[in-house]
């Protein structure tokens, strides 16, 4: 089993209907990060969809999002998994610094 890592751009309109689609089963199952693009810095008026899962999981999320997201290309895919990994970090370190 191969794990992948693909990020969806999503326009504001079409949200909900990706959000329904990647929930169903296998898809589901997989790590899902959903992050509006404003709030990762990106000046877009849309919402970022980051799965981190099996090669066919991720297959199967192409094939389903194909007519309401956009792919992103390896830089961008690269850039919005960085900012999103950044934004986990910060939030752990805040919530260990409360409990630490």
């Amino acid at each position: 089993m191969v794990i992948m890592k693909i990020v969806f751009y999503v326009e504001k309109a079409n949200r909900m209907k990706a959000e329904e689609t990647i929930g169903k089963d296998p898809v589901g199952r997989q790590s899902i990060t959903i992050r509006d693009a404003v709030s990762l810095g990106i000046k877009k008026d849309g919402t970022y969809f980051y799965i981190d899962g099996t090669d066919e999981a991720c297959a199967l999320a192409r094939e389903w999002l194909k007519n309401i997201a956009i792919e992103t290309d390896a830089k961008e895919r690269d850039e919005v998994i960085k900012k999103m990994e950044e934004q986990e970090s910060s939030v752990f370190g805040g919530v260990s610094s409360i409990f630490g």
